[in-house]
């Protein structure tokens, strides 16, 4: 049969009327975009006689219409639509029909266009912001695209056709401004329709601020003990946002390292002398930026010193009393020496010959720096003396005698006697103060090695009352009858007198 074809149907029904000749034709078709409707013509014409109904084809799919109805291309689901004209038969009278083939028609962009980066509503967005992107939009051909800066105006564009689907920008944004952007998808047909509405995202720039965190010691750490007291430096980490550190630092017990709000720029700080044992470090460590100090940094942290491994005392003890080398030394004399820091005690040797120990072998006196022998030393000799420091770790070592001369003793006899032996034998049973009897107002006191008065009695007479190696004090502690030994005196005398020595020691012998 003899076929029309149009390129183009926009509207939703579509009106043919029959020309009336041999075969038909199709008319009112000049201004496609105007017709609304087709309506079946009239069966009319020589070679039209006796057409009983018209047929559309869409996809395989047939409809039947009467002559007279109207054919809505609303019904039908999918292009193209093809139309028969039918004659009395039934079958398509070939000669005698036409066919009119439908095709979709173009029409603008469906849908509108979203922003993916940064998305619609998107804040943070960094003020160096390279460009935008926005998704595809099937039967588009291009985008118009508006954008628009609350502050800035140099990424500013205004109804720009872009053919792709990113944007770029050659200027950054301000800080915390808001940006507008309109994109309308386009095509032959038109604009998409209601793609007016802005999107919009906001800038924000890294605000600078303090530094975000606290810097933790590193060498030594935070509550390290044992830490040796030559410590080179101290390190601690690093704080990103930090362009230095202000540190203080205090020692316990010594303040040659001390330092007070220092500002440092790197992360460590060396000391340059060593720390006392046993002594606790506090380190303040505050990270500072332009923007001010990092907040609460300001508990210090800690560590404890402690030298190296123990051991043993490491110099030996001179002597102070008498000294090492001394000569004319008192036969009553007491031993003294200098103390030695790392000592827990002294072991005492004393001779009257080089190695010897005839007077005191090895006697343990503890952590005193002193001591008072028992008896007197042989006058007029060379006392060779010992002395040992120890600790647990043991004994110093290389240590050597020290040694000293006594002089010679010489009783004038119109002096009082320093000696003598309550022994019951008659001669010496008390200790006799010559000229004491002639100052009846007197106090005589006398004491131990330790310091301790023994014995005190007032009108000393050298008859009656007289010390005969007796204690009168400390006799809940076990004094009494005194044993044999060296003891000190001190004469107290109310007035003038002669006597020329009111101080001193004795001798108890047995």
């Amino acid at each position: 049969g003899e076929t029309a074809r149009m390129n183009m149907i926009t509207s939703d029904t579509w009106t043919i009327t029959d020309g009336g000749t041999a075969s038909p034709t199709v008319n009112d078709l000049a201004d496609q975009n105007q017709v609304n409707s087709y309506t079946l013509p009239a069966i009319t014409g020589t070679q039209l006689t006796g057409a009983e109904a018209y047929y559309t084809e869409t996809n395989g799919g047939g409809t039947s219409y009467d002559a007279g109805d109207i054919i809505n291309f609303a019904d039908f689901p999918s292009y193209p639509i093809t139309l028969y004209i039918y004659d009395g038969s039934g079958t398509c009278a070939s000669e005698e029909s036409f066919a009119l083939t439908l095709t979709s028609a173009p029409t603008v962009p469906s849908s509108c266009a979203d922003l993916v980066t940064p998305a619609n509503g998107a804040i943070g967005v960094a003020i160096n912001l390279s460009s935008i992107a926005w998704d595809a939009v099937a039967d588009a051909t291009g985008y118009r695209v508006t954008i628009s800066g609350s502050s800035s105006t140099a990424n500013n564009i205004t109804d720009q056709n872009i053919t792709g689907t990113t944007h770029p920008f050659a200027n950054s944004f301000d800080n915390d401004e808001t940006v507008t952007v309109t994109i309308i998808p386009f095509n032959a047909q038109g604009d998409a329709v209601g793609c007016a509405t802005p999107q919009i995202f906001t800038i924000e720039s890294s605000v600078p601020t303090v530094p975000s965190s606290c810097a933790d010691l590193v060498t030594p750490a935070n509550g390290a003990t044992g830490v040796a007291v030559n410590l080179a430096s101290i390190t601690w980490d690093a704080v990103a946002d930090a362009t230095g550190y202000r540190v203080t630092i205090s020692g316990s017990t010594s303040t040659a390292n001390n330092i007070t709000d220092q500002n440092i720029t790197g992360t460590t700080h060396p000391f340059a002398n060593s720390f006392d044992n046993d002594e606790t470090v506090m380190v303040t460590i505050i990270p500072f930026n332009a923007q001010g100090d990092a907040v609460g940094c300001a508990t210090p942290q800690t560590f404890t010193i402690e030298s190296s491994v123990p051991t043993v005392p490491s110099s030996c003890a001179d002597l102070v009393t008498p000294a090492n080398g001394a000569t004319n030394v008192e036969v009553n004399t007491n031993l003294s020496w200098d103390a030695v820091v790392d000592a827990d005690g002294y072991r005492l040797r004393v001779g009257t010959s080089p190695g010897g120990s005839d007077i005191l072998a090895d006697e343990d006196v503890g952590i005193l720096t002193s001591y008072m022998l028992m008896d007197e030393l042989p006058e007029n000799s060379t006392i060779y003396v010992l002395i040992t420091p120890y600790n647990a770790q043991g004994d110093a070592v290389n240590c050597t005698e020290q040694s000293f001369t006594t002089t010679e003793v010489i009783i004038p006899e119109d002096e009082s006697l320093y000696g003598f032996s309550p022994d019951g034998d008659g001669i010496n049973e008390y200790w006799e103060i010559v000229g004491i009897e002639n100052h009846p107002e007197n106090t005589v006191t006398i004491f131990n090695r330790w310091g301790d008065a023994v014995f005190q009695i007032q009108n000393y007479d050298n008859n009656v009352n007289v010390f005969r190696g007796e204690a009168n004090r400390l006799t809940k502690l076990g004094a009494g009858s005194l044993p044999s030994g060296t003891y000190f005196f001190d004469i107290q005398i109310n007035g003038e007198h002669n006597l020329t020595k009111l101080r001193g020691y004795l001798v108890l012998k047995r």
